[in-house]
């Protein structure tokens, strides 16, 4: 997903906003004001002290504000506001790495974006105490999460005392006997990254939904992005219609907007294909698994292609794209995609027809069934697919 350069932001329209709250006495340095942000250190003062010099143009106050919009230090969170702020300040001269990679991050797309990357890697090597924390959440973002370089980053921002980097080092933990001690810590930090990281270890570690619910509608309140895909992904496992009804659309494209989101796009694509909790527009569908796609996600691949090469509910079939889809998520390993290319495979041993969508789709339950002739036909797929009592979906929900 790509967005149009942002505009500069009106920081006089910021400055009234905050109008209310008294000046106390300016903080000198952006070295310090940096270091009260990675502290989550930001109150009302701090924030219009930061505002009315932001409006003189002073870079280090709008690049400190912007740093402060990214981690909802004093404001809630949002990246589009940050990178607009990101973007003033490169525009009028700040010649500093961060928040050039910032705006790139925001603008082109993560994370295949090389150059935040390279950007964010020179300010680490130069001692920016923001990079570590950029860099490990771009670790953790993709879609196959590289989790030695997110633990190496967030110990370098630890190093920094970088809180929203001590409370996720914090959140790391895989068994459910450390858990209550990293909750217990995560409260103590009390910010709105320790909130979330606490959502997550209740509702992924623990499987409590009730003990998750109440810190990921907090989280949501201040803004972290990732606490809107989380929610919509419990009402989908749980299968709750009536909360994507009413506000799943709206939390996704949230979180969708604020950065190039895969996991945003892929469950949007879902729930618009099967129609749950909303009108099904597959069309619409289809457009938000693309990017998803794009970005690597083999399960958007994989009901993408599936779409395409079958023409489920009524789609227009693209077998060469729709192959090319299902074959790059089985590279990826997944065996729902290994699945449908059987599928079609034992269509074209039949039919013999490479355009028979008709056939494919009705060869599909032949083709998934390990009892099947398609098994012994279809090598090297035979040896690997999952046992009886599996059965393959093509559209299953969300992991």
């Amino acid at each position: 997903m790509k967005y149009s350069r942002v505009r500069r932001p009106s920081l006089g329209l910021l400055v009234a906003l905050l109008s209310s709250q008294a000046v106390g006495a300016a903080t000198s340095g952006s070295t310090e004001w940096g270091a009260r942000v990675r502290s989550q250190r930001c109150d009302a003062t701090f924030i219009k002290t930061l505002g009315q010099r932001a409006q003189s143009d002073n870079t280090d106050a709008i690049e400190t504000l912007a740093f402060a919009y990214d981690r909802g230090c004093g404001v809630k969170a949002d990246m589009r506001q940050a990178a607009a702020l990101f973007t003033s300040a490169v525009a009028l001269g700040d010649r500093n790495d961060m928040p050039r990679a910032y705006a790139s991050y925001v603008t082109t797309g993560m994370p295949a974006d090389s150059t935040a990357i390279e950007l964010a890697e020179r300010a680490e090597r130069n001692g920016d105490c923001f990079a570590p924390y950029f860099l490990a959440r771009i670790a953790n973002l993709k879609v196959v999460r590289d989790v030695p370089e997110y633990r190496r980053q967030l110990k370098l921002g630890a190093a920094c005392d970088d809180v929203d980097a001590i409370a996720d080092l914090t959140a790391d933990v895989t068994s459910q006997t450390q858990a209550p001690e990293a909750i217990r810590r995560l409260q103590a930090i009390d910010t709105p990254e320790a909130t979330y990281d606490i959502a997550q270890i209740n509702y992924r570690l623990l499987h409590d939904y009730q003990a998750a619910i109440p810190f990921v509608s907090r989280a949501m309140s201040h803004g972290v992005i990732a606490s809107y895909t989380l929610r919509v992904l419990m009402a989908l496992q749980r299968k709750d219609s009536e909360t994507i009804a009413q506000h799943g659309v709206d939390w996704l494209t949230t979180a969708a907007h604020a950065v190039p989101n895969w996991r945003a796009n892929d469950y949007l694509g879902y729930i618009y294909v099967q129609g749950f909790g909303v009108r099904q527009q597959v069309a619409l569908g289809e457009k938000y698994y693309r990017p998803a796609a794009d970005q690597g996600d083999d399960f958007a691949m994989n009901a993408l292609g599936a779409i395409e090469v079958f023409g489920q509910y009524g789609a227009a079939v693209n077998v060469a794209d729709g192959l090319r889809l299902l074959k790059r998520a089985v590279s990826l390993g997944n065996v729902v995609a290994k699945q449908n290319l059987a599928a079609y495979r034992w269509n074209l041993a039949n039919a013999q027809s490479s355009d028979n969508d008709a056939n494919a789709h009705n060869g599909y339950s032949d083709a998934t069934d390990p009892n099947s002739p398609a098994y012994r036909l279809l090598h090297p797929d035979y040896q690997t697919m999952p046992a009886p009592g599996s059965p393959a979906d093509p559209n299953r929900g969300p992991e």
